[in-house]
This record gives structure tokens, sequence and C-alpha cells, in this order.
């Protein structure tokens, strides 16, 4: 990989620091066994780092094809990525998710029925991509939110990105899109917006 730190207007003094801060307060201290640091500025890489163990029961280094378990941390970089297309006005924050993801047309919102059950409604509007980065959508994401379809265990087993996403157009919403917070699956729809 090509680095070039005055390329991207970095000071390599000040980039050095990097290795001394992880090292002393995190690798050190027994705090992580690795990490792996990169800085881009205006597309050009100017710094890389690999830092520690990839596998300390087995003693071996991080390396540049480190792969590495991100969890909720992939929600920021799937934030920039959406922003940065939208700086590149591929789309606007308003526009319906349903442009990219057709299935995601006329869908419904369950509400409660005088009958204690659930009955089906049209949506006001359809879901935004503000609404899914926002967690406004209407989508839910299981596991003690109530959720019809989604409580069920494991039921991304077997879903990619694109048929996840649009699986969601099968089910009804839990709220009215914009109308409630909730916290939801929105960040993996916005995941494969950045796919399209």
């Amino acid at each position: 990989m090509d680095v070039d730190a005055a390329g991207a207007g970095l000071d390599e003094d000040r980039l050095a620091r990097i290795e001394h801060h992880l090292r002393t307060r995190y690798l050190d201290a027994g705090k992580i066994a690795g990490a792996q640091v990169a800085i881009v500025r205006g597309g050009t890489v100017g710094y890389v780092g690999n830092f520690g163990l990839r596998d300390r029961e087995r003693g071996l280094p991080v390396t540049d094809d480190t792969i590495w378990r991100l969890y909720s941390m992939t929600k920021p970089i799937t934030g920039v990525a959406m922003m940065t297309l939208y700086e590149q006005a591929h789309f606007r924050l308003d526009d319906p998710v349903e442009r990219w993801i057709p299935e995601w047309k006329n869908l419904q919102v369950r509400e409660p029925d005088p009958n204690g059950g659930w009955r089906l409604v049209p949506a006001h509007r359809p879901p935004t991509i503000r609404d899914i980065l926002t967690h406004t959508s209407g989508i839910g994401y299981g596991e003690g939110n109530g959720d019809l379809v989604l409580g069920e265990r494991n039921w991304l087993a077997g879903h990619d990105l694109a048929s996840m996403a649009t699986a969601f157009g099968d089910w009804p919403l839990r709220f009215q899109p914009g109308s409630t917070w909730l916290y939801s699956h929105g960040m993996d729809v916005a995941a494969r917006l950045v796919e399209i």
C-alpha cells in the first residue's frame, strides 16, 4: 500500500505519536492485544500502522490483511460511507428508500386494534434515507421490541445485505415513518444502499 503522509497533508512527527500512545496506553497496559490504524485524507493514504497481536494465543502479529470483528463499529463506517455518497450528490436525505429497494413500496404499518390484536394500515409516507440513518423508519430490531417476525432468533441466518433489505419490504413497520425513534436494522439497510 502506498503511504504518503506529506501528500495527505499530515505531519510525520505527529503521526509517530500514534504508535507511542497505542503502545503505552493500550498494548503494554494489556487493555488490547492489537490494533490497526489507517488515516486517509483527500483520497491519499497518509498513515498505516499495525500494532501488537491479532492472535495472542499463537503470537501472530497484526498485518495489513488482518480481518477484524467490528460489531457495532460498522455503524459509523456505514454512516461515513453514506455521507460521502451524499456529498457526491448520489442521493438526498429525504429520498425514499423505495427508489433503490423497490420492495419497500406500499409498506404497511402495524397498529393496535380495539380487540387487543393488530391491524395493518398504509404508511402515511415511505421511509426515507434520513429515517434509516436516524432509526425512525419504522423497521424494528427484534429482541424485546415486540416485532412479529424479527423477534425470531437467528432470523438473519442465510441472509446477505441484499436479501435482508429486500425482506423488510414484506414486513409491517412498527410505527409511521418519522414519527418515533426505535433502534433498528436501519444501518444495515444503509449498508445495502452503499452497495447499490
